[in-house]
């Protein structure tokens, strides 16, 4: 699944950072903790897309709002910011946080301060598992369980792959 392409999180932009090792407006964590967040969705993009969301807190999620599908944050509940803005990217594989950095510059503009980029990976929405039932001695029948468009993504990348192939002469 590494080749999918899925949201991460470049940036997070909480509130003024105080040297290099936390926050301060009355947030008293440490900007490591925001390694910890996990990006949950099924909000499909354009690879090499970028936007920023506001994410409220709710329970012990942060909640995206204005997104076409389900999208939040896990692990950063014990943060305790009401809301905060993020900077995504859709993207495949990892990415540095200084490949981050540059995305977080562009979309927050003349508004650049006081957010931290983080290194990013596929989110752990991705799911891909199979069961083959046997229904008698000569049929079997499979089913596919995986995350929306990770099917449709390695059926297109294959039919690429086998337009391509030139035959042998």
């Amino acid at each position: 699944m590494r080749g999918a392409h899925t949201w991460q999180v470049a940036a997070y932009k909480v509130g003024a950072k105080e040297g290099s090792f936390g926050f301060s407006g009355g947030a008293s964590f440490s900007c490591l903790d925001l390694f910890d967040g996990t990006l949950v969705c099924s909000d499909a993009g354009t690879p090499g897309s970028e936007r920023l969301c506001r994410f409220e807190l709710s329970g012990d999620r942060y909640v995206a709002n204005g997104t076409s599908g389900p999208m939040y944050i896990e692990n950063l509940g014990k943060l305790g910011v009401m809301s905060m803005q993020v900077c995504l990217v859709y993207a495949s594989g990892s990415r540095t946080a200084e490949q981050n950095y540059e995305v977080a510059k562009r979309i927050f503009g003349k508004d650049d301060e006081d957010f931290y980029s983080v290194p990013s990976r596929h989110t752990a929405a991705i799911t891909f598992r199979y069961e083959v039932t046997p229904r008698d001695f000569n049929t079997e029948e499979l089913c596919i369980t995986a995350t929306t468009g990770a099917v449709s993504t390695a059926l297109d990348s294959a039919r690429m792959v086998l337009r391509d192939l030139q035959p042998a002469s």
